[in-house]
């Protein structure tokens, strides 16, 4: 029990000091590329760390495949972080901000429990049935980033910083809950693995610069976070696969280039692709003619630039 309360303390602690630089980095680079770098793996690496000193062989690839479920259902809430508050354009600010809040952790809350009630009842917690789930849910994740990126979103950089009590909130939450991760995966691997992916990181992102930013900075970086968060099932499926044969730190440092290459920087060049289209369709908008006869000349190019 006190290696287990040791791994927890030590991973947790790690993981507040990342979730505080992750804002930082949104903060200075903007929504698109500090988007990706937020979803990059961090916390899950000191999650996979606490998981290889305190369960067998088996439970630490269980508790990992079923990451990319978790990460799925974190897409989920990064959506609804898109969607709710349009939905509320005549509440308050702080209404639509709580009716937010509250609306993504429900469902989160309810998609995880029945995550774990089909990984445990029904898959029968079958190691090989875990992986085909995480592998699905790996693809489908994929396909909700790429849609929610499909249409250019403004990420502008933060002109305010996020305050140093927001900070120190961020990263005490990120910390409490890789703690609670590690001392629950002791007892139910499926769960921790689960609870792992809590959205912590994301929802106090998102918290943190609706409060400071407004909501053009959090907009602007749910597209992002959703498709580089892919990074971090793409990590844990590898490293579960390959961590009894390579050993976990070789394993943890290969796997992260690896997903850096594959999914980290692909995701940052074709962000960057639709904002340059984005910019491009503007551009010809702003110099379209009045004129119905020439605005028809440009039929082609608008056309072109539409389907970019």
């Amino acid at each position: 029990l006190m290696l287990v309360y040791q791994s927890a303390l030590i991973s947790g602690a790690a993981a507040g000091a990342a979730a505080v630089l992750i804002t930082r980095l949104i903060e200075r680079f903007g929504g698109i590329v500090g988007g990706v770098i937020g979803a990059m793996p961090t916390t899950i690496i000191l999650a996979a760390i606490g998981f290889d000193q305190t369960l067998d062989n088996d439970g630490f690839r269980a508790a990992l495949y079923v990451v990319p479920a978790g990460m799925l259902i974190d897409g989920g809430v990064l959506a609804c972080w898109r969607s709710i508050p349009g939905r509320l354009v005549d509440w308050s600010p702080r209404r639509a901000f709580v009716a937010t809040l509250v609306c993504s952790l429900v469902f989160w809350l309810i998609l995880s429990a029945a995550t774990y009630v089909l990984v445990v009842y029904a898959l029968d917690s079958r190691i090989s049935s875990i992986l085909y789930l995480g592998i699905a849910a790996l693809v489908a994740n994929v396909s909700l980033g790429l849609l929610m990126s499909r249409k250019h979103v403004p990420a502008p950089r933060g002109s305010k910083p996020v305050s140093v009590p927001m900070l120190v909130a961020r990263g005490l939450a990120a910390g409490s809950c890789i703690f609670a991760t590690i001392m629950l995966g002791s007892l139910s691997s499926v769960a921790g693995g689960i609870l792992s992916t809590f959205p912590v990181i994301f929802t106090t992102t998102m918290i943190a610069l609706w409060l400071s930013q407004g909501t053009a900075v959090q907009m602007g970086a749910i597209g992002p976070m959703i498709l580089g968060s892919n990074s971090v099932s793409l990590f844990a499926l590898l490293v579960g696969a390959t961590a009894s044969d390579w050993g976990l730190a070789p394993s943890i440092v290969g796997v992260w280039f690896i997903c850096l290459f594959a999914s980290s920087l692909p995701s940052v060049l074709y962000l960057r692709y639709r904002a340059a289209a984005h910019a491009r369709r503007v551009s010809v908008v702003a110099v379209l003619p009045a004129g119905p006869a020439d605005r028809a000349k440009l039929g082609p190019v608008m056309a072109a630039e539409t389907a970019a």
